[in-house]
């Protein structure tokens, strides 16, 4: 079975990092779900590295975060036209089977549980996997509006074509965590370039020169796709991803990370 990249227990310390970058997806989403609410009829959130759901002292982690941002919003009631499809993935087994309880919790707490509000089951996979099986089951449509909060450990896990391939659609965002103190370390020891082949999309990076050491431990990215690649028709394999017949593809505009889309 496939195991953990780190060394940390299944349930570890929230760092104040882990806290801030939370906050910025909690307040990203409280103006991107009204947006989706009040102008599409299905839209996707993913989170690819869900981890186990909460922290070792009980503190919520990005999956109670993203579903209580929605369910929870003051507009919520008024979205009633918009289907919102939720999935949550974790590879590491055993913290995927906290997240299943963390999961189910949340799901008896909010019971009845919104006819609106589509929570797949959690899928124990990597993010390459599960993004290409995404992918593949469009089968040539459009992928309905989607944000996708992509937060690895370290360097491994997260391919540019891949990246590349889900920002092609117009109205899917990605909201990405780079380690760049993890990726510095490694980028001249030429013993992960295997991994960093695939994080840069090229091997060109073997020949940069090494960086400078700054202060800050990662950063964090918000990209929206902008192309102009035309709606096609869904498939009834397609439809849990793809666009809603109806749906305009032109209502959510791109937006820095810090200051949520405009609404």
């Amino acid at each position: 079975m496939p195991r953990r990249g780190d060394s940390l227990e299944t349930r570890w310390t929230r760092w104040p990092h882990t806290k801030a970058k939370h906050d910025l997806l909690v307040r990203y989403l409280g103006a991107w779900f009204p947006i989706m609410g009040r102008s599409v009829r299905k839209a996707i959130v993913l989170d690819a590295f869900a981890g186990p759901g909460r922290y070792d002292h009980g503190e919520e982690g990005s999956p109670i975060l993203v579903l209580n941002a929605l369910l929870e919003h003051k507009d919520f009631a008024n979205w009633s036209n918009c289907e919102f499809v939720l999935l949550f993935n974790e590879l590491d087994p055993e913290r995927f089977e906290s997240l299943e309880d963390v999961l189910g919790e949340l799901r008896t707490a909010n019971d009845p549980w919104p006819a609106n509000v589509r929570l797949l089951d959690p899928q124990n996979q990597s993010f390459d996997e599960l993004g290409r099986q995404m992918l593949d089951s469009l089968k040539g449509n459009n992928m309905a509006p989607t944000f996708a909060f992509i937060d690895p450990f370290g360097y491994k896990g997260l391919p540019l074509d891949l990246v590349a391939e889900l920002v092609s659609f117009p109205m899917c965002e990605l909201f990405i965590y780079f380690d760049f103190n993890s990726v510095n370390r490694f980028a001249t020891a030429n013993v992960v370039d295997k991994h960093f082949d695939r994080l840069f999309g090229t091997d060109e990076y073997r020949n940069a020169r090494p960086a400078t050491r700054h202060g800050s431990s990662s950063s964090t990215t918000s990209t929206s796709g902008s192309s102009s690649r035309p709606p096609t028709s869904p498939t009834s394999a397609a439809s849990r991803w793809s666009r809603t017949p109806g749906t305009s593809g032109t209502t959510c505009s791109s937006a820095p990370a810090t200051g949520g889309p405009s609404t």
